[in-house]
């Protein structure tokens, strides 16, 4: 015998002498309302990481090539090959190097407020820290990927992007209220 009951929309006609069960509207809003709002927030959340994600990589985009015009790689050398990019890399200047990793915080710290802004009230600095998890992934690839950057950029790359979101989701909170 199936239970009906577990349904909110159906109900089983125990004891009325009716073999199958009726279908039978939910009171006014009874269900609708709270999962219309999850959903709605929960929507808000992920809008918001994306958002943050997007804005992050442009971001982090602009300040590596600022910082490509301030220091440009030498000549003669394909950043896209591997094996150049290693060359590139132990040749780069201490300054070259800190664009990089100040592109790294700043993007994660743009890409929280983005993400914060857009999520709203939802779930704010969940949303602020999905940008620099991926900011961390990209470190990660990029040690992998070319070995030759110094250690402390690493370091750098994979300790700071969470606070820095985090507090991009802090000033967010900030810039939302009402100034008293």
């Amino acid at each position: 015998m199936i239970n009906w009951r577990c349904c909110p929309l159906m109900v089983a006609s125990v004891g009325s002498g009716h073999p199958t069960p009726r279908l039978r509207r939910p009171a006014a809003g009874a269900m609708l309302r709270a999962d219309t709002t999850l959903g709605m927030q929960m929507g808000r959340t992920l809008l918001g990481a994306v958002a943050g994600l997007i804005s992050a990589v442009v971001t982090i985009m602009l300040i590596e090539f600022a910082g490509r015009q301030v220091f440009p790689p030498p000549p003669g050398l394909d950043p896209a090959s591997t094996a150049d990019m290693a060359r590139i890399v132990a040749t780069l200047p201490i300054g070259a190097l800190l664009f990089i990793a100040v592109a790294w915080v700043v993007g994660a710290f743009e890409g929280g407020l983005v993400a914060a802004i857009v999520a709203g009230r939802s779930r704010p600095r969940v949303a602020a820290v999905v940008p620099a998890l991926m900011v961390m992934a990209g470190v990660v690839a990029m040690t992998i990927a070319v070995p030759a950057h110094p250690m402390w950029m690493a370091v750098a790359g994979l300790l700071l992007p969470i606070p820095a979101a985090l507090a991009g989701a802090v000033l967010a909170g900030r810039l939302r209220r009402p100034a008293a």
